[in-house]
């Protein structure tokens, strides 16, 4: 079967009590949202989102676990496009609620209990998870299955950002409405008080995801002629760096009294 596991990013960050220290460096409405009412408001936000889609996309098996859920559905077809809608509905709804997501999904044997699940897609799916350095889920790169779910709107593929690997690797990857960099910054920031001086890895993820979305919106935007969403194009950098010279030549002309028109190469 197919295996999906989930985790909030920051959660634990989200859900403690501040320490003594914390609250004396805080203003009081930044005290508020760390009481224990407006602690539990937000983990009854998580329960509501991943219940709502285990419904909606009728996930049969999973087991929800603090900020960790595991969901698998049957090898089909069907079973794949609903446990990648069911991924993608995690990370567009989860950020609007400042629950900020990272997934994998793969393929292998799995005996689900009821008190306890075990098999080779879990961990498979488990450790893809945990090693990505962004907001996002990714596919194991040989995942059967997706022949007719390419889609740049459901999955494509992408050189999905790993901590530990170290040759890169184009994987299948989830197609999701990235908020702007502003929005991201304050939908995973305003309930972790620790990410308000921000750190090297915090920021890393941010720069992966933006860099991710950048890319869907020239794909989007029929910038990349040609793309297809089985086969990583590998112009986006290109492009980029083309429409920053643009904007810094056109922005240089603009201050001489001239306008230069945009003519993509």
């Amino acid at each position: 079967m197919y295996c999906y596991v989930g985790d909030v990013l920051g959660f634990s960050d989200m859900v403690t009590a501040l320490t003594s220290e914390e609250e004396r460096e805080l203003a009081p409405e930044q005290v508020a949202k760390f009481l224990p009412g407006a602690r539990a408001l937000r983990v009854d936000s998580w329960v509501q989102l991943v219940t709502r889609g285990l419904t909606e996309y009728r996930i049969p098996h999973y087991h929800f676990v603090s900020d960790t859920v595991f969901a698998g559905t049957e090898y089909t077809r069907d079973g794949l496009k609903r446990l990648i809608d069911f991924s993608k509905y995690l990370l567009e709804e989860g950020i609007k609620k400042s629950l900020p997501l990272r997934g994998g999904i793969a393929y292998g044997d799995v005996e689900w209990g009821d008190k306890i699940s075990f098999g080779t897609a879990i961990i498979k799916a488990h450790k893809l998870e945990a090693d990505q350095e962004w907001i996002g889920t990714c596919c194991e790169p040989d995942l059967p299955g997706l022949d007719e779910l390419w889609d740049f709107g459901r999955v494509f593929v992408y050189p999905a950002p790993m901590k530990n690997e170290k040759l890169l690797t184009h994987r299948p990857v989830i197609a999701w409405h990235v908020p702007t960099y502003v929005e991201l910054r304050n939908k995973t920031s305003e309930c972790a008080i620790r990410h308000i001086n921000v750190d090297w890895k915090y920021d890393m993820m941010i720069r992966n995801t933006m860099l991710f979305s950048f890319c869907q919106k020239l794909i989007n935007g029929n910038v990349l002629n040609g793309a297809k969403p089985s086969a990583f194009p590998g112009k986006p950098m290109e492009i980029l760096e083309f429409c920053v010279d643009w904007v810094c030549e056109d922005k240089r002309l603009e201050q001489g009294g001239w306008k230069k028109q945009f003519v993509p190469k």
